[in-house]
């Protein structure tokens, strides 16, 4: 018997947790052996099948639906409770939220390159902000590659230097005119 494999917290809510929502429920699928289920590779037996070969589809069946209902918030049931086919189910959940939403990678983009590095921050507190924003694009299916977030951190930290060095140029400048 299947119990509950999804923490509230692992539930899908919303895009912004869509991703690994996705993954978990896929590798519970797997772990269970329905995936093919939801991938088209499980076809419904034809009329003439045999009764365990109708009862052994349904179990599959029935069993998957259970997990993909269980990783849901509640507020989510309803738009997919109505559908019959498990795969009806898992292709409008993905529908709904694996939309690219281009607003929503453009403004993450924008955070991410306008993310500062505050005086005194320390470079893993200001990669783990950085980090953050790069997970939030992956979601909306935007992978930042690791050589942009090494060139967006060096621009800031050269930045801090170029800032720290003008800083004293021009207190010289000034203790050099008295």
């Amino acid at each position: 018997m299947i119990s509950s494999y999804f923490k509230i917290e692992e539930k899908l809510n919303d895009v912004s947790n869509f991703g690994p929502w996705k993954e978990r429920v896929d590798i519970t699928l797997e772990e269970h052996e329905v995936l093919e289920y939801v991938e088209d590779a499980i076809i419904d037996p034809p009329e003439n099948a045999s009764v365990v070969v109708k009862s052994e589809y349904k179990k599959g069946d029935i069993r998957t639906r259970k997990i993909i209902l269980d990783s849901l918030s509640d507020h989510l049931i309803t738009y997919v409770s109505s559908l019959k086919k498990t795969k009806e189910m898992y292709d409008k959940l993905t529908g709904m939220f694996a939309i690219i939403n281009l607003n929503q990678i453009i403004a993450l983009k924008n955070k991410l390159k306008d993310i500062k590095m505050s005086k005194g921050e320390t470079v893993q507190a200001y990669y783990l902000k950085m980090t953050k924003i790069r997970n939030q694009l992956s979601t909306v299916g935007d992978v930042v590659p690791d050589k942009e977030m090494v060139l967006i951190a060096c621009a800031w930290r050269l930045f801090f230097c170029l800032g720290d060095f003008y800083h004293h140029h021009q207190q010289y400048q000034h203790y050099s005119h008295i």
